[in-house]
């Protein structure tokens, strides 16, 4: 499970802030220090503090985080155009199993699906939560 700190280190990465780090106790939500890559301005300042006080630190927004960024990360594969030997496994798997459903589908009259009606499926069952 991940960490509050690498969290909120992450979060504000993802804003913009040229943040390196954040040093402080996860347990108690006590920030002790945000480690710059270099010398804020006053408003990326100001946008951490913002950040930093609406942070939640329980651990149920952790759980919450990982599952969010395990549902978007496992989308992004879906579409993705990547040369890896396991994204191409999953897609020839995929490619069979819509062409044994069709091949079912066609046996009742049904009409064919494509890949990207299938696509579209998988991930709406990754957003609702289906395959966590």
């Amino acid at each position: 499970m991940v960490n509050a700190l690498v969290r909120l280190s992450t979060i504000l990465v993802e804003a913009g802030l040229p943040v390196i780090g954040v040093d402080g106790n996860a347990a108690t939500g006590h920030l002790i220090n945000i480690d710059w890559r270099r010398s804020p301005t006053a408003a990326e300042i100001a946008k951490a503090e913002t950040i930093v006080t609406a942070f939640d630190w329980s651990a149920s927004a952790d759980a919450a985080w990982e599952r969010d960024r395990a549902r978007a990360s496992a989308k992004e594969r879906l579409d993705e155009a990547a040369s890896a030997a396991e994204i191409k496994l999953l897609k020839a798997i995929l490619g069979l199993l819509v062409d044994e459903i069709n091949t079912l589908r066609g046996l009742h009259g049904l009409p064919a699906r494509t890949v990207a009606q299938v696509r579209a499926v998988i991930a709406a069952k990754l957003d609702s939560g289906a395959a966590d």
